[in-house]
């Protein structure tokens, strides 16, 4: 079990509940090895000692403790969350989707229309703000357990368990009408952006990288049709097969043969 020391109530608990067992600890040595009649005059001196050395030595440790942990949750969110959107970071996304079971998933790849002009128009911190908007209405109307990552630039990878390619599919639309009708707030201006999204379905996590690469085909073809609508990937991906090794024997010495002559 992990001991969490998230705020000052929590170091002051383990602070006293330390020195509790320090106490008692002593006590029990201290009773060992004094005399009784001993004893029962200096056990309560005893007591007072061991609290007084140790409280705020324990209660120093219990606040280093409580920085380590807050540094490392800083550390582990700069890991697995992106420092700009709050979404998933692409290692992160990978990471959690190789710790997922067989089942059907759907995968949404979103890209925003235009976004160059954006960032033309309104500068980075304007296209940054549009980032953070467009990353929260994603996060939004997600479920808690799907997967919204970033993946660079203004591109983003969703990931729905339990969910099949109808389903997938109503939620890109949703998310794209959500999108389109919402206009993002940069500065003082309301700006209306559009997204284009890539819908590819699969059962097995290992394949993720071919439901990725479908879904980006996908949103190609969304991208070509005009922008601001949800184009519908292959069926569920499966690898090509490897070579046959007897066929690929029998067609190099072919070839072989061919050469010579």
């Amino acid at each position: 079990m992990r001991l969490l020391l998230k705020t000052r109530n929590d170091v002051r608990l383990f602070t006293a509940v330390t020195v509790a067992g320090i106490v008692l600890g002593t006590l029990a040595l201290h009773a060992v090895m004094t005399p009784r009649d001993l004893l029962i005059r200096t056990w309560p001196v005893a007591a007072a000692v061991a609290a007084m050395l140790a409280g705020p030595l324990v209660y120093i440790l219990g606040i280093r403790m409580a920085e380590a942990q807050r540094l490392a949750q800083r550390l582990s969110e700069a890991v697995s969350f992106d420092s700009l959107t709050g979404a998933q970071t692409r290692d992160s996304f990978h990471a959690r989707v190789a710790a997922m079971a067989r089942g059907p998933m759907t995968l949404i790849v979103a890209d925003i229309d235009h976004f160059k002009s954006v960032n033309d128009r309104f500068g980075h911190p304007g296209g940054d703000a549009a980032l953070q908007q467009v990353a929260q209405r994603l996060m939004n109307h997600c479920r808690a357990g799907d997967l919204v990552a970033r993946f660079g630039g203004e591109e983003f990878v969703i990931l729905l368990p339990r969910t099949g390619m109808s389903s997938g599919l109503r939620v890109a639309e949703r998310l794209r009408t959500t999108i389109r009708d919402t206009p993002l707030r940069i500065g003082a201006r309301a700006v209306q952006v559009t997204a284009s999204f890539g819908v590819a379905s699969l059962t097995d996590p290992r394949r993720v990288e071919l439901a990725i690469r479908a879904a980006d085909a996908a949103l190609y073809r969304a991208k070509e049709q005009g922008r601001d609508r949800v184009c519908r990937g292959g069926p569920d991906p499966v690898p090509p097969p490897a070579p046959d090794a007897k066929a690929q024997h029998f067609h190099t010495r072919l070839a072989q043969t061919s050469q010579s002559r």
